[in-house]
């Protein structure tokens, strides 16, 4: 069986791939699926595995599913028009603002070579990750109501300062992004409004970058390609003002077969999607991830304030839903409970004053989190959530239960620092996630072995 890593539908005869690489180019016609097994082998370039297993993303081959519910940003209903006066959209404060991406740049390049193709076009290594071995990547399903921080924690993954640990600052994070929309209304406006967030985390420039909510009917997909900057064969030529320049192949140094640089792909289900998707269906989309990452939010615990109230579409409890979604992981994919906002849980101050400050075991934890690897970093703080959780509040006594016979769905607390409202950077200083690192390493299989 084929699956799209977009659309995540089975691929039936006769439809199939069009085929593009960056170096060699190829045909226009797309390669039909005949069921054949070895079929994947007519999705790869035949000029050797820089061009399928690549330093740079952007120098690789890329694959667009015929017939995919995913369409490419340009799309204008009859034709992919990249011109670049079309690479720009519109900020909340109505300036338009223009954006330099080697995504743009490859989307444009193909506008030429494919224009009446309106699918969108995905790295051949995510394609790799659903069809092939787990060595190429994993798909992660971010699950959880609207507001809880998804977006938050898929957008920080593609921000080169959120990797301190050694087996993740050795390599350098390349972003793809895609949109799956009902309509085209506002999918170009909402893919570029991503790729300005992150070219701006890239860069280092926080202040303007703005991270908009996932739409009602859209699912946000953000994947990092991990290059090993260890066993490089290319040299980086440095930036040049606000663009970013190709790496450039190094013809003495060209086989680099054995090197895999995996990929690790956020879908970011709308919350309000989840609220309406019936439970059959959200099985059927999680079954085809790796990983089902189940999201709450700190601060709807009773012991940092929240009063316990009903669980409504507008009014979400995070912690009822993450109940719910934690009981309907499939038997084979692997599932895990992030809890996000742990910097803005707070108590009641000793004093017994009105004030409240932040909480003095959590904060103890996650300066343990910043840089440490150990395993007791794990029960560590399946300890804490669960010293946390009120048996007296259903929601709370349901979640201690399951964490109780689930030990195979491990913790992990996430907090970003320098956030305002949906900007990436509080007073222009460059945003910080504590947590993710060690909640990528288990979702790649890289923690250290007990």
């Amino acid at each position: 069986m084929i699956i799209c890593p977009l659309c995540l539908q089975e691929i039936r005869p006769p439809a199939g791939f069009f085929v593009y690489c960056r170096e060699h180019k190829g045909g226009t016609a797309p390669v039909s699926y005949t069921g054949d097994r070895n079929y994947l082998d007519l999705l790869r370039c035949g000029h050797g595995s820089a061009c399928n297993e690549p330093q740079d993303l952007w120098a690789g081959v890329f694959l667009a599913h015929q017939g995919c519910s995913v369409k490419n940003p340009f799309w204008d209903g009859t034709k992919v028009d990249a011109r670049p006066d079309r690479h720009k959209f519109e900020s909340k404060g109505g300036t338009l603002l223009p954006v330099v991406d080697p995504e743009i740049e490859l989307l444009e390049d193909l506008a030429t070579q494919f224009a009446n193709v309106p699918e969108m076009w995905f790295p051949l290594t995510l394609f790799r990750a659903v069809n092939e071995s787990e060595k190429y990547g994993r798909l992660v399903m971010l699950a959880g109501p609207k507001q809880v921080g998804k977006s938050i924690v898929s957008m920080m993954a593609m921000n080169p300062d959120s990797y301190r640990v050694q087996q993740l600052a050795q390599y350098q994070p390349q972003p793809y992004v895609s949109l799956q929309s009902s309509g085209n209304v506002g999918q170009r406006e909402s893919f570029l409004a991503g790729l300005y967030a992150i070219s701006r985390l890239r860069e280092r420039e926080p202040a303007v970058a703005q991270v908009a909510p996932t739409g009602k009917e859209e699912v946000h997909i953000r994947a990092i390609f991990f290059a090993n900057n260890q066993r490089t064969p290319y040299q980086r030529i440095t930036h040049v003002g606000a663009q970013m320049r190709d790496l450039v192949f190094n013809p003495e140094t060209r086989d680099v077969s054995g090197q895999i640089h995996p990929t690790v792909a956020f879908f970011d289900f709308a919350g309000e999607r989840f609220s309406h998707l019936k439970t059959h269906e959200i099985e059927e989309r999680a079954r085809k991830m790796h990983v089902v990452a189940v999201v709450m939010e700190a601060p709807h615990l009773s012991r940092f304030g929240r009063e316990p109230g009903p669980d409504t579409v507008d009014q979400p409890d995070s912690v009822s839903r993450a109940v719910k979604r934690l009981k309907i992981i499939p038997p084979n994919v692997r599932g895990c409970l992030i809890v996000t906002k742990v910097d803005l849980a707070t108590v009641p101050s000793a004093d017994g004053g009105k004030q409240r400050v932040p909480d003095r075991d959590m904060r103890g934890y996650m300066e343990r989190l910043k840089d440490a690897e150990g395993h007791k970093l794990d029960s560590d703080a399946r300890d804490l959530l669960r010293g946390w959780l009120d048996i007296r509040i259903t929601p709370e006594e349901q979640l201690a239960t399951l964490l109780q016979g689930r030990r195979d769905v491990p913790v992990f607390f996430i907090e970003t620092h320098n956030l305002e409202g949906n900007v990436l950077g509080a007073n222009g200083q460059v945003p910080q996630s504590i947590g993710l690192q060690r909640f990528l390493l288990w979702t790649l299989g890289w923690l250290p072995r007990r």
